[in-house]
């Protein structure tokens, strides 16, 4: 491997993992911000409520893929740049 390949996927990958790490900080956010709501609006509708609901389980998903690919490229295949060729 050249140093040229070295070095960008060093960038491709450390942007990646800076864009997680951020990605998990505004995750914990929203969920403080779904607890607030729920704490200090508690008569509101069943529907808005679930809309909140909704929402905070599709980020928990994504925070959850997220993850799982940032482990897949950083972890399992840290040594094996050519897996990035590859789908997860």
């Amino acid at each position: 491997m050249t140093s040229s390949t070295s070095s960008t996927i060093d960038g491709t990958l450390g942007a990646f993992m800076l864009g997680h790490f951020i990605g998990v900080i505004l995750y914990g956010v929203s969920l403080h911000q779904a607890y607030r709501y729920c704490r200090m609006y508690p008569g509101d509708s069943r529907w808005l409520k679930g809309l909140v609901a909704l929402a905070l389980f599709l980020e928990t998903i994504a925070s959850i893929m997220s993850m799982d690919v940032c482990y897949y490229y950083l972890v399992t295949n840290r040594a094996r740049p050519q897996t990035l060729l590859d789908g997860v």
